[in-house]
């Protein structure tokens, strides 16, 4: 009897997980990855830039684009200011933020976005030169490298459609020192504003 209420309920389990499994399809995603090839002057192990640079000096940023389809694409590699989202975390993706106590930002000091072009399965290395000022900074100054496929992909069904950019970044911290900066926090004003449709 025992045997028989163990059989029974192994089958009904059985059925259970086998009789509603789904295949699961995923999207291919963005097609394309990027990597940072870490210069010396690194100043610890994470996996996005992290330099103490030199007054005066220029700094190159090498990263590397490799196309994972066999379709060629046309890829934009922008530096990009990092910023203070409203929930008070960093942004490190294109914004119109404007910061006017900072006396240097990112974007100013790397240069222009550049276009790439790369054919099925290449890898082309990408390269931005950072002039850090001659009388240095203090503390550090926050970015991204962005890049992004200006290509949109369109999918759905139903009545719904889906628009799908894709876009990665690897961050960007610059210091001309590792002395730690006390916190000069001023607040600028304070009024009540809408996000998002709410008070």
């Amino acid at each position: 009897m025992r045997k028989k209420l163990l059989l029974g309920l192994l089958a009904c389990l059985s059925f259970l997980w086998f009789g509603t499994h789904q295949q699961v399809h995923a999207a291919e995603g963005a097609g394309f990855t990027i990597s940072p090839a870490l210069p010396q002057n690194q100043i610890d192990q994470s996996t996005y830039f992290n330099l103490l640079v030199k007054p005066g000096e220029t700094q190159r940023l090498l990263i590397y684009v490799k196309n994972t389809t066999k379709t060629a694409k046309k890829l934009k590699v922008s530096p990009v200011s990092a910023f203070t989202q409203t929930n008070g975390t960093i942004g490190y993706y294109p914004n119109d933020h404007k910061d006017d106590s900072a006396e240097y930002t990112f974007s100013q000091l790397a240069g222009e976005p550049k276009t790439i072009d790369l054919a099925g399965d290449a890898q082309v290395p990408v390269t931005f030169d950072v002039k850090i000022p001659a009388k240095g900074f203090t503390g550090q100054i926050l970015g991204s490298l962005y890049v992004e496929d200006p290509t949109v992909n369109k999918s759905g069904g139903g009545g719904m459609a889906i628009n799908n950019k894709f876009a990665m970044l690897i961050g960007v911290v610059l210091q001309t020192s590792t002395t730690e900066v006390a916190p000069d926090l001023n607040l600028m004003a304070v009024k009540p504003g809408s996000q998002d449709n709410r008070a």
